[in-house]
């Protein structure tokens, strides 16, 4: 794994965090993502996907994404996940790997 600058990392959560109630929110986090030049370098994205990687397993489950979209409330149906995971992950094992990450938020980006 790559070494982490925390004091960087916490400026760009600090950043993100609009509203300032010390939370990131999908919306927020939507938004940060369409500074397409800072977000889209691969140290960036890697530390997003760190971040969201809370068993440090180099993968994303469903359940993990979920943790971290819907922990302010932003709930979403099954059927979403089942989709989001079916579009994102490309390979079909069942966990999104940073590759599969980093191309999902590249084609978000490109499609705003």
């Amino acid at each position: 794994m790559t070494e982490v600058d925390f004091d960087k990392f916490k400026e760009m959560l600090m950043e993100m965090d609009a509203d300032a109630n010390g939370n990131i929110n999908y919306s927020e986090f939507l938004i940060l993502l369409t500074e397409k030049q800072r977000l889209l370098s691969k140290e960036n994205l890697k530390i997003t996907f760190d971040t969201l990687d809370f068993d440090s397993s180099g993968s994303l489950s469903l359940a993990e994404l979920r943790r971290a979209f819907e922990f302010n409330g932003n709930k979403k149906t099954d059927l979403f996940w089942v989709k989001f995971m079916k579009e994102v992950d490309t390979n079909g094992d069942g966990e999104i790997s940073f590759d599969e990450f980093e191309a999902a938020m590249r084609a978000l980006i490109a499609s705003k």
